[in-house]
């Protein structure tokens, strides 16, 4: 067999696969106002504002009709042609020549945009889960990228999965599978006790990814999280105490964090009175934990602990004689501090007298 008959094969072959994937989604797909549902999924991608924002209206109207549709489009990023392309299966010069007539990528756009309507769709594409959990899994990061958002809102219903996901999970999808439990935010609590031993990843980016999914579960989080406070390594110990900071209501975890102010790291001791500020802890016990702070020898950790006590004009006023002991720090920036602050206690004091 020639080349030049190897081409046209070639072409015949993949020219007919494309005209009739084009006739069976063209039949199978749902309308609105005349307009199949691959038309305003099209429009998620143009640069016009309006477009898209009808698009999604035109989506959103169609609703649970459109689902199947847009999981066999989603599932075109595994379609025959790209795994042709991606495999090298065809000789170079054949390859080359096919470039201009048969548009390899478009199975990539066209998932993309589906997961895009699909995310758009929110919990009423649940029936669409697999399809984008394994998706998760592509090739392209846009397409990873796209799934991920999908399987977030979608919402609790996608949990299980991710939850099955995250045993078997590897490298590649790993990133895309913590980004979507960051995206589910406190729907995502369940998944704490798979997510917290990533704290411990040796790839510092998918513990950084960990650490972030961590603090947007909520306090479902917290006991996960402390169990990281006293391991070895101090960078797992810094994510772990970054994500505690990053919760909003972190009380539960007050007691773990004082204890690590004895932390034979500066910046583990650090980390934790910046976490434990975030609790807005009670004034009269805060007020003893600045103090004691003021005793820590990395000037970092006493300057946050001067600050702390100096934000409050009372805790200044009624603790000036501690701050005064520092106006004279041979660091500038504690010295200025402790200045600043009992200026503005003499100042608090005389517009109280009469």
């Amino acid at each position: 067999m020639t080349l030049r008959t190897k081409r046209l094969l070639a072409a015949t072959l993949l020219i007919g696969a494309a005209i009739t994937a084009f006739f069976v989604f063209q039949t199978r797909q749902p309308r609105h106002n005349g307009r199949p549902l691959s038309s305003w999924v099209a429009d998620l991608n143009s640069p016009n504002a309006n477009a898209r924002s009808l698009a999604r209206e035109a989506i959103a109207e169609i609703g649970t009709k459109a689902v199947p549709y847009l999981t066999a489009s989603l599932d075109r990023r595994d379609s025959m042609a790209l795994r042709v392309y991606r495999k090298n299966i065809l000789p170079a010069g054949v390859l080359n020549w096919t470039r201009s007539i048969v548009p390899w990528h478009a199975p990539v756009v066209e998932s993309h945009l589906a997961a895009r309507a699909l995310r758009d769709l929110g919990p009423d594409a649940a029936q669409a889960l697999p399809s984008l959990i394994a998706a998760l899994s592509d090739e392209a990061p846009l397409v990873q990228q796209s799934a991920s958002e999908a399987v977030a809102a979608i919402g609790p219903a996608a949990v299980p999965l991710l939850r099955q996901r995250l045993i078997a999970t590897n490298h590649h999808e790993l990133p895309w599978v913590l980004h979507a439990a960051a995206l589910l935010g406190t729907n995502a609590g369940p998944l704490a006790p798979q997510i917290a031993p990533h704290l411990a990843n040796p790839e510092l980016g998918l513990a950084g990814r960990a650490s972030h999914a961590l603090a947007s579960m909520g306090p479902a989080a917290i006991p996960h999280l402390t169990n990281f406070f006293h391991v070895p390594d101090v960078q797992t110990r810094l994510l772990a105490i970054r994500a505690t900071a990053g919760i909003r209501f972190t009380t539960a975890a007050t007691n773990a964090l004082i204890a690590l102010f004895n932390d034979s790291d500066p910046q583990v001791r650090l980390y934790a009175r910046n976490a434990y500020a975030q609790t807005h802890p009670p004034r009269d016990f805060a007020e003893q934990v600045w103090l004691a702070g003021l005793a820590d020898p990395d000037t970092t950790n006493l300057c946050f602990s001067l600050r702390q006590l100096t934000a409050d004009i009372d805790h200044a006023y009624f603790n000036r004689t501690a701050i005064a002991a520092f106006t004279n720090h041979p660091s500038p920036t504690i010295s200025a501090v402790a200045s600043n602050a009992l200026a503005a206690t003499r100042d608090f004091h005389s517009r109280l007298l009469p």
